[in-house]
């Protein structure tokens, strides 16, 4: 995938919905940025459950046409519901 994206005046970019989707970044979340060979580089740091926040025992759920993670605390929880 390639975007063609502006950043703002104060350095501000806009990652297209696309790459959100496909990476299952939601607002909050915590991502890396450095330098390498000249090109930024943008990671994800870890998964965590969408619900909770937990790092175990996590599950991959798609949830209309988005893939989100929930720890099987929470599954347990919402199946209750």
């Amino acid at each position: 995938m390639n975007f063609l994206v502006k950043y703002s005046a104060d350095g501000r970019i806009t990652l297209p919905r696309e790459v959100r989707q496909e990476l299952k970044l939601r607002g909050g979340k915590d991502l890396s940025l450095h330098i390498e060979d000249g090109k930024i580089v943008v990671e994800q740091i870890g998964k965590k459950c969408s619900i909770c926040g937990s790092d175990e025992d996590l599950s991959t759920y798609n949830v209309g046409n988005v893939k989100v993670d929930i720890c099987n605390k929470c599954l347990l929880e919402l199946k209750k519901i």
